[in-house]
């Protein structure tokens, strides 16, 4: 028996792994007779249903392990020699689904999580072939095929610095003081919330608290305290009677009251912009203003260089007039003086030719 099942084993393990990923895609592609179409709002940074979100979400990671290179920082895909990597990725996702490669927030959404996924590729690389791995086995050669090793030796470099181990011990501190973990597991907080308006939330729209509620309880343990005195602050505030002369406040202006200023949950269920992109405005606003004030700038120099220029040459026009008039009042002087020496001349040859 013993040997039967050895045998057993020994035969599956000579048995190539078919593929697996994308296989379900495929199949639910071919069941509706079309590719499953993409659809995200503005503002959102993933499908709200939940199948799309997971298969765009499955579908970029398979692209990203596959065919991205994993850089030591996210600006090395700006970079000239790197142009194009970005859209490849995008045209590699969209060729999968029914969407519009060139919509803002299918775009927006794509590179969101090209990001995100590109930090926990790093991560995961970063686990299993450099930490607790002594320097001299550290790998010389890139563990993946979608990275060269000369941009693994990079990230290698990247890792072994003080200032990077400075900033992941500062980070693992930060993870630590979390206070309201998400209870969504692997579902996104859009997905999550659109599954919540579908089955629990028929009749109405939920609140920002509600949905605060439902995204930090989890199945095992429930709410923890922090989440537990949030809510509770949450809802006093709510109930507290309003004032003469003043409007009630929202759940979502509670909430935001509530949370830390460095929370992301309204923006991540779709209920407030986000700041990043805000920010971008504002900079792009400013750069705008910079770049029109420059050009009046520039303007405004070159306007006092012809001033200038021309102050110049009425200058010298003056001098010049100035001189031609100088010479000629000595000319008119030196005529009078000539004409007065004539007229003497000429008496005194009236006084000898007279008898």
């Amino acid at each position: 028996m013993n040997g039967q099942k050895y045998h057993e084993l020994f035969s599956l393990e000579l048995v190539p792994r078919q593929r697996s990923m994308g296989r379900q895609l495929e199949s639910l592609s071919r069941g509706l007779g079309i590719k499953i179409p993409i659809q995200i709002r503005e503002g959102k940074r993933r499908p709200e249903a939940p199948i799309q979100a997971a298969k765009f979400a499955s579908e970029g990671g398979i692209v990203l392990r596959q065919h991205m290179p994993i850089f030591s920082h996210w600006k090395e895909y700006k970079k000239k020699e790197n142009a194009g990597k970005i859209e490849n990725y995008i045209g590699k996702i969209a060729g999968q689904f029914t969407m519009d490669a060139d919509n803002t927030a299918v775009r927006a959404a794509c590179i969101d999580m090209l990001k995100g996924g590109h930090r926990q590729m790093r991560y995961n690389l970063k686990k299993k072939y450099f930490n607790e791995v002594p320097a001299n086995l550290v790998r010389t050669t890139s563990p993946v095929s979608c990275m060269t090793d000369d941009q693994w030796k990079l990230l290698v470099e990247m890792w072994s610095t003080s200032k990077h181990k400075d900033t992941c011990m500062k980070n693992k501190i930060s993870r630590e003081q979390v206070k309201f973990p998400q209870g969504t597991g692997s579902q996104s907080y859009v997905a999550k919330a659109y599954s919540l308006k579908q089955e629990k939330f028929k009749d109405t729209e939920p609140s920002a608290i509600d949905l605060f509620k439902e995204m930090h309880c989890s199945k095992k343990k429930g709410f923890s305290e922090t989440v537990q005195k949030a809510i509770v602050d949450m809802e006093s505030m709510a109930a507290t009677p309003v004032e003469d002369g003043h409007h009630s406040k929202s759940s979502t202006e509670v909430v935001s009251q509530v949370l830390p200023k460095s929370s992301l949950f309204l923006q991540n269920v779709g209920l407030a912009t986000s700041n990043r992109s805000s920010s971008g405005n504002v900079s792009a606003k400013v750069q705008q203003l910079e770049s029109q004030l420059e050009t009046e700038r520039q303007e405004k120099d070159g306007l006092r260089d012809e001033v200038q220029s021309l102050k110049a040459k009425t200058q010298a026009s003056d001098e010049t007039i100035a001189k031609q008039s100088d010479e000629i009042a000595d000319l008119k002087k030196s005529i009078a003086e000539n004409n007065s020496l004539l007229r003497q001349i000429l008496s005194i040859n009236r006084s000898q030719v007279s008898p």
